[in-house]
């Protein structure tokens, strides 16, 4: 069989965390290599790798240097198994947390429209319910920092964040914003003010 690549944390790792990369094949397999691909370059045998007697490399703790983009294969009776389809393993929190904000607010009637922006070049917008985990939304605009949500339902409601990164580095990921929490109700006039300034706040830095 084919060799697969399995990544735990699946998406992304913290800086610092552990990492685990394990490679799927034949029971009897005799070596396993894992492969980091250069960025923006197609994979060859010149590249990185580790090689192991057993189908898991762990490192104990994530550093900028391991994000990237891995494959892996297999030692079968001399033959090496074809590569691994390639995954992704960007590393969170190696840059500040970017500005999270929402037009035309936090509380949008369903059926209206809503647009998160996030101040960074590129990013991935998480979104989570109290039944449901974070799952990832992603920016469908051409800048790229923005993502826009038509034909609000409720089902939409709950919380959100984003994480950063730029075009030429896309598995250096910064740590997350501050959370935005999307509703159907109105906010006190205090929140709507504070809301406001940080959006104009966000702004002006874009501009500057």
């Amino acid at each position: 069989p084919g060799a697969r690549l399995e990544v735990e944390p699946s998406y992304p790792v913290p800086l610092g965390a552990a990492l685990l990369l394990r490679c799927r094949g034949a029971y009897d397999a005799f070596s396993y290599r894992f492969y980091q691909e250069a960025l923006q370059e197609a994979l060859s045998l010149e590249d990185s790798w580790w090689e192991s007697a057993t189908p898991h490399l762990r490192h104990p703790r994530v550093t900028a240097a391991l994000a990237g983009r891995y494959r892996c294969h297999y030692d079968f009776h001399d033959f090496w198994s074809p590569l691994s389809l390639p995954r992704d393993v960007p590393v969170a929190d190696l840059y500040e947390e970017p500005f999270l904000w929402a037009t035309p607010g936090l509380s949008v009637p369903p059926g209206e429209n809503v647009t998160f922006h996030c101040n960074s070049s590129k990013f991935v917008l998480y979104y989570s319910t109290a039944e449901r985990r974070f799952q990832t939304l992603e920016p469908q605009s051409a800048n790229g920092n923005e993502v826009p949500l038509h034909n609000k339902t409720e089902e939409i409601n709950g919380n959100y964040t984003c994480k950063g990164y730029v075009s030429r580095e896309p598995h250096r990921w910064s740590a997350a914003s501050d959370n935005l929490v999307l509703s159907d109700r109105g906010l006190p006039p205090g929140c709507r003010k504070a809301v406001l300034l940080h959006v104009l706040l966000a702004l002006v830095m874009l501009g500057a």
